[in-house]
């Protein structure tokens, strides 16, 4: 006997009860983090860069202008790839804890400083294999 009236006004909910039940703090404190850990990436690797130009000039007999483009292309693609550090600590938050944590975001800066360090190695090595003559005799 105790069924709902049918005739009754409809329940009205207010913006804040249709909201979901998450915050985006994680992801602010995931871009802002990163973003900060930015500035230091780029700071440790401007000296090796600066070398491997230097090293590039001397050795190669580079032009100015082929060393401004190598200069700038390395900048563009060692940011774009700094990206995936952010990106893995999103999908290791999403499948592990809610909460980033800063160990883990560390660990993840040292190993993309590792990365960068064997990138400016290899292309060390690869351009002495390629672009210095060698005497045969």
């Amino acid at each position: 006997m105790s069924q709902p009236n049918p005739y009754t006004a409809p329940q009205y909910y207010s913006e804040a009860d249709l909201q979901p039940d998450f915050s985006l703090t994680p992801i602010n404190i995931v871009v802002t983090s990163w973003e900060k850990l930015r500035v230091w990436f780029n700071l440790i690797l401007l000296f090796p860069g600066i070398g491997i130009l230097i090293y590039a000039a001397n050795r190669l007999h580079l032009t100015e202008m082929d060393l401004i483009r190598g200069a700038v292309s390395c900048a563009l693609v060692g940011n774009f790839l700094y990206f995936f550090g952010p990106l893995l600590e999103f999908y290791i938050c999403a499948v592990g804890k809610r909460n980033p944590s800063k160990k883990v975001r560390h660990y993840l800066f040292i190993g993309g400083i590792a990365v960068a360090f064997t990138m400016f190695a290899f292309c060390v090595v690869y351009a002495n294999k390629v672009f210095i003559p060698r005497d045969l005799g």
